[in-house]
């Protein structure tokens, strides 16, 4: 597997062995917390879609593939897979050392059970990922019966069938959504007596929704001498500036989610310093314009709110080095990305020279744009108002803004994507007029063909040219403005030891953390 361009060789997966897995060193244990501004609210794979659900319930829950790092895909829950018929089959091995929880052994069955609970799991918004398996579209419309494309050929062996190829497939399988459970799982409670068992590296001890969740070491985890800590826990719902606090005081192991200045501020300081790291995320921030309803049908319209941000003073203004800004809508590091393409910015007007605003828009906004990256809001609002149009915040919750990209009900979306996947097509997706998230709010037919395109071409060249073809419709039509690509940043105590981050999720492999004393 390769780290440039293109960012996975899927082409080598049929002919990969899972790694070794690192030899056992003394454990130094300890607890491990880590604090968050955001809520994780349920323990179900199949239903997450926050960073925050990724964070945490990538350490009790295991995919049938995994991203090592650099995007780098490898095999996780299996020992091997084979690609075959060109692309429209793939044939795995499941790993014989791996258990759930609750002492079961993980066998073929539970596997499709996990495909087929996805798939018909209605509030799932990641099961569309899984679209191509043959059959999976019966039960994507509400059918019953078996996932016709999954083939048992032992209790350790399976395939999968698409219906189309799609050279990325392998990548899809690490998604959080494709996590592996056990087989007659229902509802997933608050506990492991409640429903709450997959394969990781942690098993759930306490979970208060939206508050902590407390994780303990899984004695019988099939990577011998990992986790490296006895305890991991996560703290949820803490704003900024009591992050900071209980950092400084020592009480939380990690620190993210801060304002700029706070992690300005804490990189000069020598106590800190040594403790920071940072990395680019795949990810991309951006005001998506709704082009089905209300005064944004107008392009001309969309235009004077694109040409009235400029990405690079806004980042310059308000984020500094935690941000790089966008070009378009697909991040660095993966196809369809041109460093060279410009977003259209004219000068913006002065407050002087603005006439009264005369347009107001309603807007639902990402709560991170409420919290540690407010500023950023508040800047965009002063170019919308030069231009001569209003912006009335309708939703600040995580709950409104969904209900609002669902059903298309606000003008704007003030909103972020973290990739699902290490591919453009996570990226590209999102605007797909029936499947996207966006898709309410400003997919366009003309967008669905280059997608479908994508997703079944597999050379690397052919790729980016397509996915740059959708970008030059997203900056045509003005469909959405690009904003900034993340650097992911996490400050660590001087006791905390095994830090890495990925620029995928989970950001941090919490299994590798441990607590020493000085």
């Amino acid at each position: 597997l390769r780290s440039i361009q293109p960012c996975v060789n899927y082409a080598q997966l049929g002919k990969m062995e899972a790694g070794r897995v690192m030899i056992e060193q003394r454990r130094a244990g300890g607890i491990v917390r880590a604090p968050m501004s955001g809520r994780v609210k349920s323990l179900d794979p199949m239903v997450a879609v926050l960073i925050e659900e990724a964070e945490a319930l990538s350490s009790i829950f295991e995919s049938l593939t995994r991203d090592v790092g650099e995007a780098r895909i490898e095999p996780w829950l299996v020992s091997a897979l084979r690609v075959e018929d060109g692309g429209k089959r793939y044939r795995f091995r499941l790993r014989n050392d791996v258990t759930f929880h609750d002492g079961r052994r993980l066998s073929a069955r539970d596997v499709r059970y996990s495909f087929e609970r996805l798939l018909q799991h209605k509030q799932s918004e990641s099961r569309w990922l899984f679209a191509p398996i043959r059959g999976a579209r019966a039960l994507l419309e509400g059918g019953a019966g078996d996932l016709q494309g999954f083939r048992i050929h032992s209790a350790s062996e399976f395939s999968m069938e698409l219906e189309q190829p799609r050279s990325f497939f392998p990548v899809l399988l690490s998604a959080l959504a494709a996590s592996i459970v056990p087989e007659g799982t229902g509802h997933i409670g608050d506990s492991l007596r409640d429903g709450a068992i997959g394969t990781g590296p942690f098993r759930v001890v306490r979970f208060e929704p939206g508050t902590v969740l407390e994780l303990e070491r899984n004695p019988a985890y099939w990577r011998k001498g990992f986790p490296k800590c006895d305890h991991l826990v996560f703290h949820f719902g803490m704003a900024p500036v009591n992050i900071l606090s209980e950092f400084r005081a020592g009480r939380v192991s990690l620190a993210a989610d801060l304002y700029p200045e706070d992690v300005e501020a804490l990189r000069r300081d020598a106590t800190h310093a040594a403790g920071y790291m940072e990395r680019p995320r795949l990810s991309v921030y951006f005001v998506a314009f709704n082009v089905h309803r209300g005064p944004l049908q107008d392009k001309a319209l969309r235009r004077k709110l694109v040409q009235a941000v400029d990405p690079a003073r806004l980042v310059k203004q308000t984020l500094g080095t935690l941000a790089v800004p966008a070009q378009g809508l697909i991040p660095p590091g993966l196809l369809g990305h041109d460093p060279l393409r410009a977003v259209g910015v004219v000068s913006r007007p002065a407050a002087c020279e603005a006439e009264a605003p005369e347009i107001e828009l309603t807007a639902a906004m990402h709560p991170v744009f409420a919290g540690e990256y407010s500023s950023v809001w508040h800047e965009i609002m002063e170019s919308f108002q030069a231009a001569g149009v209003r912006v009335r915040v309708t939703s600040e919750t995580i709950n409104g803004f969904r209900e609002a990209r669902l059903h298309g009900t606000a003008d704007i979306l003030v909103a972020r994507w973290i990739a699902d996947y290490p591919d453009a097509d996570t990226f590209a997706y999102l605007i797909h007029s029936h499947d996207g998230i966006l898709g309410r709010v400003c997919g366009v037919p003309e967008t669905d063909r280059l997608i479908a395109l994508g997703r079944s071409e597999s050379d690397p060249q052919a790729r980016h040219s397509i996915y740059g073809q959708i970008e030059e419709i997203i900056s045509r039509e003005a469909l959405l403005l690009p904003l900034f690509h993340e650097q992911v940043y996490r400050f660590a105590r001087s006791d905390l030891h095994g830090l890495g981050l990925s620029y995928w999720l989970p950001t941090v492999a919490y299994e590798n953390l441990s607590v020493r004393g000085d």
